[in-house]
């Protein structure tokens, strides 16, 4: 079902409308896939559908982070480096089968996906509603990263 809205982001890149759409659509299905992982990590439950749920956000968010002009400037380069931190998360707590890791990546794409969310509803002050509801301080195994978009 995501390739399907992969491959719609993939051939709209340069229609601005479907862009935001489909990328609505892909931070809900990240969303929905870690939300599902964390229930199921809690519980002990079905490694294999959290190992297959993992493997479909890693695969999303690789697709957003090629997507990404870099030559946009720093908000461009952010993006990836978060996309790039949210990967590495991803892909730690499916080999540890560990949830903290995903609830921190879910609550990021949650507030990713809210500030798209209010930038496609006014879309006059764009940028700065993605960069206002983005900054980030993120702690990785005691470290923190400052992340702002």
């Amino acid at each position: 079902m995501y390739d399907k809205y992969i491959n719609l982001y993939q051939e709209k890149k340069h229609q601005t409308d479907d862009k935001k759409k489909i990328l609505l659509l892909l931070y809900e299905k990240i969303v929905l896939l870690l939300g599902e992982s964390i229930d199921q990590m809690a519980d002990y439950k079905n490694y294999g559908k959290i190992n297959n749920n993992l493997k479909k956000v890693t695969e999303i968010l690789e697709e957003l982070q090629k997507s990404i002009d870099l030559k946009q400037g720093e908000i461009s380069q952010n993006l990836y480096q978060l996309y790039a931190f949210l990967i590495e998360q991803t892909v730690e707590a499916n080999i540890q089968k560990k949830s903290d890791k995903l609830e921190n990546a879910k609550k990021i794409v949650e507030d990713l996906l809210t500030a798209w969310r209010k930038a496609t509803l006014t879309s006059s002050d764009f940028s700065s509603t993605i960069q206002n509801n983005t900054k980030k301080n993120i702690k990785n195994n005691g470290e923190e990263l400052k992340i702002s978009i």
